[in-house]
């Protein structure tokens, strides 16, 4: 059972926030704390989900996130700091990096697509050294404030060192660079490729053959799928 305490405290800390983005399994809002701006995340319970699983699941997610991001900060990995956790309330609160995401920058022609891939794969080099995957690496998730690149959002992260998971990185990454930065797509992944390999030396290499793997298994099923509905709605 929640203390009055524990919603006098929350309470405080939300009243003055803005939503800052409603994604599927969070809501994100800014605030600040002590004149401090700050990030909060709300973990959204499913509610589809029987009440007291769907917040086990929300309490135990918040929890994982947190030691991860945790992780992330003690490695000093370029991200925003875990400032507190509240689980019972599906609450991280975290350090607001004021930017532009990596999306919007290349977009704009705000940055290098060869530089930006380099520095972008160097980090999730990083992140899978010290036994971490991220989920969803994407242009989107990655903050650029004064020329620094920041990695964000943990929701989807595990801790893994299996070569599968780390592909699976991998395989995100390029797939988001071709599907929303297809001028340059081939740039930015070689080059986020480039940037992995100086991170983790030869054992890089075994990944991206991995994700490579992984694509063409994809393109297979997306081709049986199509021939499979011409074959039923022709």
């Amino acid at each position: 059972m929640v203390s009055e305490d524990f919603r006098r405290i929350v309470s405080r800390i939300t009243s003055r926030a803005r939503i800052l983005s409603v994604g599927a399994e969070s809501v994100l809002l800014v605030t600040k704390l002590d004149n401090y701006k700050i990030i909060l995340k709300f973990r959204k319970m499913k509610p589809y989900m029987d009440p007291e699983l769907a917040k086990s699941l929300a309490v135990l997610r918040t929890i994982k996130e947190s030691k991860i991001m945790t992780i992330i900060n003690k490695n000093g990995i370029p991200s925003p700091r875990i400032l507190f956790s509240l689980p019972n309330a599906g609450l991280i609160g975290m350090e607001y990096i004021e930017g532009h995401t990596l999306k919007e920058t290349l977009e704009q022609g705000l940055v290098d697509p060869r530089t930006a891939g380099r520095v972008a794969g160097e980090i999730i080099g990083r992140v899978h050294s010290i036994g971490i995957v991220h989920g969803d690496p994407t242009t989107s998730n990655y903050i650029i404030k004064n020329n620094n690149f920041y990695l964000i959002d943990y929701g989807l992260s595990e801790f893994s060192d299996k070569l599968e998971d780390r592909a699976v990185d991998i395989h995100l990454f390029r797939r988001a660079a071709l599907a929303t930065h297809a001028k340059y797509a081939d740039v930015l992944v070689e080059s986020f490729l480039d940037g992995y390999r100086a991170t983790l030396g030869d054992y890089a290499d075994k990944v991206i053959e991995r994700a490579s793997k992984l694509e063409l298994m994809g393109r297979y099923v997306a081709e049986r799928r199509t021939v499979w509905s011409r074959q039923n709605y022709s």
